[in-house]
Formats: C-alpha cells, structure tokens, sequence
C-alpha cells in the first residue's frame, strides 16, 4: 500500500515538475520575442529621427 502511495507521489512529482518546466520555457519564448519585437522598434527609430533633421 505504501509502495503504492509513493509510485503515485513520484509520477505526481514528475508531471509537476514537466508541466513546470514546459511553463518556464513557454515565458523564456515569450521574453525573447518581446524582447525582439522590442529591439526591432528601437532599431527603426534613429533612422526616422535622422530623416526627421
């Protein structure tokens, strides 16, 4: 019985840790696309300020 308490523990610990670690790379892909998205706006706003002079 216990035997099979800890079998469930484990598995549970093993999803957790999955879904876990699937979430915190679904954030880092999140951050690197803003984090381009944002350096892509960056890039393109000395260019107009030039043009602007």
């Amino acid at each position: 019985m216990i035997t099979s308490f800890e079998a469930l523990f484990d598995i549970s610990l093993a999803v957790a840790s999955a879904a876990l670690t699937v979430a915190v790379f679904a954030i880092l892909v999140e951050l690197v696309a803003m984090v381009r998205q944002r350096a892509m706006v960056l890039l393109q706003r000395p260019q107009d300020s030039v043009r602007m002079q």
